[in-house]
């Protein structure tokens, strides 16, 4: 048992009074249980004013003077806080310092910048430790000069270099050499001759000389041209044939009798002639050769004559001396046109055609200008 405040009972039995008593008395003496009610009129609690009381709650303004040996100001106040730690002044470490600690991975060092992948060509070579080294060896006739201080290496050519294709020794002056070690002649021939003297050591030019057709210094109205473009022979013919058929150029008489219902003066035909200008595979906007009028003449029809129809109407245009003076339309392989009224050409009046635009499938074309001397 032990001390009991409420025994003995106003209402027990006699007998078990003694009982009781004598364990109070032991309680009070053995187990040394004291219930004081107050202290100098104080009570036992935890309130302010109160005897403190030892049961694990605080006891309010309890003034002790020392706590386990310590003055209270070698204890932290409740609203104390330290500040997060910087790299200059010491503190409680912050929750993203604690992240980036976690996220540090068993045995990881200090960053080196070091390349863990060497790639040559089309391998990698990979490091296989943080300590690992990457050796760098000389092939043949390669020298590898280590700068330790520098931290460089210099690699050079070291004596003769193997032919990448041969493997054969380069020999003589090959490898230093500027220029060759015997000069040569380049020469051409053909259409264009000329010749000169390479070394190596610089470049080169020469002058090339045409190879003469035969053709005399000049200006033509009439040429022709081989198939590289050179002049083969060259005329200034004063007229040339109009093409005529059937029996036109033996006839003696009209083949259809036609009876003049008016009296007129026939006009001198005798010298009807024609300037011809022709051109091959033309090109949109092509021009073709001048023609230089050598005597006066007059200009009365234009005829037009293509190796085949063309692909959709075409616009040809007549110059005098560079200046427009007929726009053709031609739709038919074979078009002549009358003028509405003549054009007199002048002695030394420059002639030519031109087209306007796309040629419109045309590869050949021959326009002829129906002129008589004025």
């Amino acid at each position: 048992m032990s001390y009991n405040s409420t025994l003995p009972t106003d209402d027990e039995y006699i007998a078990a009074g003694p009982g009781d008593i004598r364990e109070n008395f032991r309680a009070l003496k053995e187990d040394q249980i004291v219930d004081a009610g107050t202290v100098a009129g104080l009570s036992v609690g935890n309130a302010s004013g109160n005897i403190p009381e030892s049961n694990g709650i605080v006891n309010v303004n309890l003034n002790a003077d020392l706590l386990d040996g310590y003055e209270a100001s070698a204890f932290a106040t409740v609203s104390h806080i330290h500040s997060a730690a910087t790299t200059s002044t010491a503190g409680f470490m912050s929750a993203s310092d604690k992240t980036k600690l976690d996220g540090v991975a068993t045995g990881a060092q200090v960053n080196q910048n070091a390349f863990g992948n060497v790639v040559v060509g089309s391998t990698t070579i990979q490091a296989d430790s943080v300590t690992d080294t990457l050796t760098l060896t000389a092939g043949t006739n390669i020298a590898l000069t280590p700068d330790a201080t520098n931290d460089a290496v210099t690699i050079a050519v070291s004596g003769t270099v193997a032919s990448a294709t041969t493997a054969a020794a380069c020999t003589g002056n090959a490898a230093t050499a500027t220029k060759w070690a015997t000069a040569r002649t380049l020469s051409f021939t053909g259409d264009a001759t000329g010749s000169m003297a390479v070394d190596g050591s610089a470049a080169a030019s020469t002058d090339l000389t045409l190879a003469a057709t035969g053709v005399t210094a000049g200006t033509y109205t009439s040429v022709t041209v081989d198939e590289k473009g050179r002049i083969l022979a060259g005329t200034n013919p004063t007229s040339m044939d109009i093409d005529i058929t059937g029996n036109a150029a033996t006839a003696t008489t009209a083949t259809t009798a036609t009876t003049a219902t008016t009296a007129t003066t026939a006009t001198k035909t005798s010298n009807l002639k024609g300037i011809a200008f022709s051109m091959c595979n033309p090109a949109s906007g092509q021009e073709s050769a001048r023609f230089s009028v050598p005597s006066a003449k007059t200009l009365s029809a234009i005829k037009v004559m293509c190796s085949s129809t063309p692909s959709a109407t075409t616009t040809l245009i007549l110059y005098q001396n560079s200046v427009a003076i007929k726009t053709l339309s031609i739709s038919e392989a074979t078009t002549t046109t009358t003028l509405s009224s003549s054009v007199s050409l002048a002695a030394d009046d420059v002639m030519y055609v031109a087209f306007s635009g796309s040629v419109n499938g045309i590869t050949n074309i021959t326009v002829q200008l129906m002129v008589v001397d004025a």
